[in-house]
């Protein structure tokens, strides 16, 4: 017998099994494909915030759960120097004024202008026109402060940024924090959405205190709980044969009817091996690294706080020239990379500016154990160049990769691009994911 469902989530991180769980909840037929098998997948990561109408839904305080935000978001420049930013606006303005930013006075006017532009009145009304049915267009000639929000938004990350900050240490910071997270350059018009995003309260990530219990367990006792039906394994192909449901195969000889086909992130679809549609939030071309170190003994943290997420990059320009060299095929020399430690005591560094295939003497070629090589040695130099003790601390290491070309991968077929939803890059992951699930199933 075929298995018929509302919606099969693809995916095995917090956002997929949170957007599954509120929906099998909600009263929908939820599936849940994962390629690793349960308890082999290694926590420890922050994640986007969990929103409270989420947390209600999920009744996650009956299960032990308890998040606390990372500490604090800081740059590490190739010159010693950092520039630190903490969710608290006082905080920061404090912190920026002690390390000499110039700025540190607009940090609180900047934060508020953020908040306006990330408005959803703001936004909806300008692309869409007011509720009273007033043209987008028109909408937006009659109120001149809409007109120029939008004009900020559709323009570059580095533009919005120079409109208020002259500090390059603390564009440079800003655009690690924003913009890197997708893997984007800043100079991509568009791109200044990332901005306003980044400095949501739902986008400061949190983690499991350590006499809490586990999101991620928890979330999967929840989706077993809530009667979500689980598929170990790859997709094969999606296909419309008829009426509402797809039919969805996968490998194992498994198939199944679905209404829906969902990822709650890019980096879910780009595991299934499915490219994502093109957006300004989206960088093409783009293969996530993650890797892990195991430590023998333990390491003291840039700045002495190891609770903190940390970006590497020597200036604001890194992360352009990374993504032009990403776009042309080639592995960026300094590479942007995000580290923090897991409470466990691993660190767990990241960088999205690997190419998804390489080009050499004007051929395009798909990935190589030496590319894999070159990437972990290069994020380990970069990591090393900031904490010079790491190199001896490690035990041992494993890197994976995210949406890497290889030959003998597989690649689902689609019968048309509109069979499946891939939720676009976002910082706030969980409540985004939820939310695009729910509209998806409300408008059948």
């Amino acid at each position: 017998m075929i298995a018929t469902l509302d919606v099969l989530v693809v995916g095995s991180d917090e956002a997929s099994l949170c957007a599954a769980a509120c929906a099998a909840r909600g009263g929908a037929r939820v599936g849940l494909l994962r390629s690793k098998p349960e308890g082999k997948r290694q926590s420890g990561a922050s994640v986007s915030a969990v929103p409270n109408a989420v947390w209600r839904r999920l009744d996650l305080q009956d299960h032990g759960v308890s998040l606390e935000p990372v500490s604090a978001r800081v740059s590490l420049m190739d010159d010693g120097e950092s520039v630190t930013t903490y969710p608290s606006v006082r905080q920061t303005g404090a912190a920026l004024a002690a390390n000499g930013a110039k700025d540190h006075l607009l940090w609180s006017s900047f934060v508020d202008d953020m908040a306006c532009l990330h408005s959803t009145a703001d936004l909806n009304d300008a692309v869409t026109g007011s509720p009273n049915g007033v043209a987008p267009l028109t909408g937006l000639l009659e109120n001149p402060r809409r007109l120029a929000a939008v004009g900020q938004l559709t323009g570059t990350c580095a533009d919005l940024l120079d409109d208020f900050f002259s500090d390059d240490r603390l564009k440079a910071h800003l655009a690690a924090c924003s913009v890197g997270r997708a893997g984007l350059g800043g100079r991509e018009l568009g791109a200044a959405l990332e901005v306003p995003q980044s400095l949501d309260d739902g986008a400061w990530r949190m983690r499991s205190t350590s006499d809490g219990a586990s999101l991620y367990a928890v979330l999967e006792k929840i989706c077993t709980d809530s009667g979500v039906e689980h598929f170990e394994g790859a997709l094969v192909s999606v296909s419309a044969e008829g009426g509402k449901h797809k039919t969805v195969d996968i490998t194992g000889g498994v198939r199944l009817k679905s209404r829906c086909v969902f990822f709650a992130t890019p980096e879910a679809a780009a595991s299934a091996g499915i490219e994502t549609p093109a957006s300004p939030l989206t960088a093409e071309n783009k293969v996530t690294a993650s890797m892990r170190f195991k430590l023998r003994k333990s390491v003291k943290p840039p700045a002495a706080d190891k609770d903190a997420i940390f970006f590497i990059l020597d200036n604001i320009d890194d992360l352009q020239t990374a993504r032009d060299c990403v776009v042309d095929g080639q592995l960026p020399e300094s590479l942007p990379v995000e580290f923090e430690f897991a409470r466990n005591g691993d660190l767990i560094a990241r960088t999205n500016y690997c190419p998804k295939v390489f080009r050499e003497e004007g051929e395009w070629r798909d990935w190589t154990g030496q590319d894999r090589q070159a990437v972990a040695a290069r994020i380990t130099q970069r990591l090393a160049s900031r904490m010079s003790a790491l190199p001896a601390a490690i035990k041992k290491s494993k890197i994976e990769f995210i949406g890497a070309h290889e030959p003998d991968r597989n690649t689902p077929t689609l019968a048309s691009p509109e069979l499946v939803v891939i939720q676009p890059s976002h910082h706030n992951t969980i409540g985004a994911a939820v939310q695009l699930l729910d509209r998806v199933l409300a408008h059948g």
